[in-house]
């Protein structure tokens, strides 16, 4: 039964340490939210009067967050729709804005791969393994010019539809936040604290699970993998197209004379990255606007042709 357990865990092909390190830091940081109104009524409150809300060590949700009160940080999708919605920001929008995007320039489309909880949710019912035989945006492949305009036109329309209702469209009904957001209530009225309400962990919820249905029934159905994240998210899109071009932090690709062409880097992209064929054989660092930087390619290749890692130059 252990041993079952443990292969389980492991999967096929096995997961090795950055999908573990990834794993370990979405759930720390789904925590961290989930926990947050806890810590305030059990050990902040109790013991600092006036402002307490500095004292706190997260709070917000993947869209608006403070780290210990100092730490500013924004979203900059939902910047965008904020300004085409309201046509104003503060100062501490901007800032925080700046620290993400100061962030997010370093380490590329991170975000999505490290730290949103819909890919750590996605993972559990996708299919593990592309092979070539299967359906076109279930294998993999270099992504062809209509796929990288379906994602813009997505990004194009929540704008539009934020300056029509004047309301942060996206971010108002996000799964990434909202995630944060569903967890933070759930435990909230698992503990009976104030102000934790029902409705709310209702409406969370429901953003959190139409995305993970979106995102199943286009898998199994119109076996089209990843389609949340590819087409509709412009969140991480928006990291995708802009950051990965410059990031530092990046699939590497080194000594190619040790390649056995095995593909196995390829076949285990969620993303659908053709990381042999459009990369490895032309000795180009993955720079894709789709890799999340999640590892797995890097944790099959027998032969460490492939190293996640930075690179400055090249």
């Amino acid at each position: 039964m252990i041993e079952k357990l443990k292969r389980w865990i492991r999967g096929a092909p096995p997961r090795g340490k950055w999908t573990l390190a990834r794993r370990t830091l979405q759930i720390l940081i789904l925590l961290g939210f989930a926990l947050q109104l806890p810590i305030y009524f059990y050990a902040i409150k109790p013991t600092f009067h006036g402002n307490v809300t500095c004292s706190m060590p997260l709070e917000g949700s993947l869209a608006s967050s403070r780290v210990f009160c100092e730490i500013p940080m924004f979203d900059p999708w939902a910047f965008v729709e904020l300004w085409g919605s309201a046509h104003h920001v503060i100062l501490q929008t901007v800032i925080g804005v700046a620290v993400v995007v100061t962030l997010y320039s370093i380490l590329g489309r991170f975000f999505c791969g490290w730290v949103c909880p819909m890919d750590l949710l996605f993972s559990l019912f996708e299919k593990k393994l592309s092979l070539p035989r299967d359906s076109y945006h279930m294998r993999y492949h270099e992504a062809s010019t209509k796929e990288k305009i379906v994602p813009i036109i997505s990004m194009v329309a929540f704008f539009l539809l934020s300056v029509y209702f004047s309301i942060p469209f996206y971010t108002t009904i996000s799964p990434i936040a909202g995630t944060t957001k569903f967890f933070d209530e759930l435990v909230a009225i698992a503990m009976g604290l104030p102000g934790a309400a029902l409705g709310t962990a209702v409406a969370y919820g429901t953003f959190m699970t139409v995305a993970l249905i979106v995102n199943i029934i286009a898998e199994k159905v119109f076996k089209v993998k990843r389609f949340w994240c590819k087409y509709v998210c412009p969140v991480g899109n928006l990291y995708g197209f802009i950051m990965n071009k410059y990031s530092p932090f990046r699939i590497k690709v080194e000594d190619v004379t040790k390649c056995t062409r095995c593909n196995l880097c390829s076949m285990v992209c969620p993303m659908n990255i053709d990381v042999y064929g459009q990369y490895v054989a032309s000795m180009r660092d993955v720079k894709d606007y789709r890799c999340f930087h999640c590892g797995r390619c890097v944790e099959v290749c027998p032969s460490g042709v492939i190293k996640l890692g930075f690179r400055f130059r090249k």
